[in-house]
């Protein structure tokens, strides 16, 4: 009987209780024992050549990114499948795995580079409050985004960022703590639209260029998280006390939408949006810290 590799998991959820360890763990699941193997390290990549099994699988690149992994890349090679890991920063990991028939390796990555990037970074999240709504289901908006800040500073206070969350209505955007040493502000809203749009945006400070370079990271991200449409980035006026502060508001549906309002009611898809608006901001930092 021939052993084959079934099925790769990466799981990026913020309930992943690795992920609440600072770990990232990819598993991989044979059919039988676990075959044999060589690793290679190589810059960003962790590299695993299995000896004498196969795939049952497509070849081909997998992405689930989770702020430290880009993506897997599985390849059969005659009796052999090369496995690589492909990472955004360095960092160490090690191998486990239980043996049995199925059996199961995990490869558990450190993900102390991303703290290293955000540590020290101050960012207020203010999912806008809305005391009336136009869902087709009478949802509420406020509280999905409320949803989504909740683990956005989750992601951001393992990483050692100072995340601070605090609850705005729209009209009192120039409220927002001026007193606070912030690098970032979050806006998480819907909108309304009378298109019969379904989608994700992105606005931004029509008076800072950081806000707009923040905003188009943001943007690419959720298009890599998100099933929805992207609707693009649109500049807006956002008066603050503090001038300081790179503010953008980041729209991951539309409200009046019955498909959006659905995937919002979804806690699958507000991970997603927190992870991806998390990959944005710590890029937004590591481009940073490359200039």
């Amino acid at each position: 009987m021939l052993n084959t590799l079934t099925n790769v998991r990466l799981d990026s959820n913020c309930e992943n209780p690795l992920i609440k360890e600072g770990k990232s763990n990819i598993s991989i699941d044979f059919t039988m024992d676990i075959p044999i193997f060589e690793t290679y390290c190589i810059e960003k990549t962790i590299k695993i050549i299995f000896k004498d099994v196969f795939l049952n699988m497509p070849d081909g690149v997998y992405k689930d990114e989770d702020g430290l992994i880009s993506n897997v890349e599985l390849k059969q090679d005659g009796s052999e499948i090369i496995f690589s890991i492909k990472l955004y920063y360095n960092s160490i990991y090690k191998i486990e795995y239980i043996k049995g028939i199925p059996s199961k390796l995990n490869v558990i990555i450190d993900r102390s580079p991303l703290s290293n990037i955000l540590k020290g970074k101050t960012i207020i999240l203010n999912p806008i409050y809305k005391s009336i709504t136009k869902s087709p289901t009478s949802l509420m908006p406020h509280i999905p985004m409320k949803a989504i800040a909740n683990k956005l500073k989750f992601l951001l206070n393992l990483s050692k960022a100072e995340a601070v969350l605090t609850w705005e209505n729209i009209d009192d955007i120039n409220k927002i703590n001026s007193d606070l040493n912030s690098n970032i502000l979050i806006n998480i809203s819907t909108d309304v639209s009378e298109k019969n749009e379904s989608g994700f945006k992105i606005y931004y400070s029509n008076k800072n260029l950081e806000s707009k370079r923040l905003g188009e990271i943001i943007l690419k991200n959720l298009e890599i998280k998100s099933p929805l449409d992207n609707l693009g980035m649109y500049p807006k006026e956002m008066p603050l006390q503090n001038n300081n502060i790179i503010p953008v508001t980041v729209i991951p549906g539309i409200e009046n939408n019955r498909l959006d309002d659905a995937h919002l009611r979804d806690v699958d898809y507000r991970n997603k949006v927190a992870q991806a608006i998390f990959n944005g901001i710590l890029k937004y930092y590591s481009q940073d810290n490359q200039i």
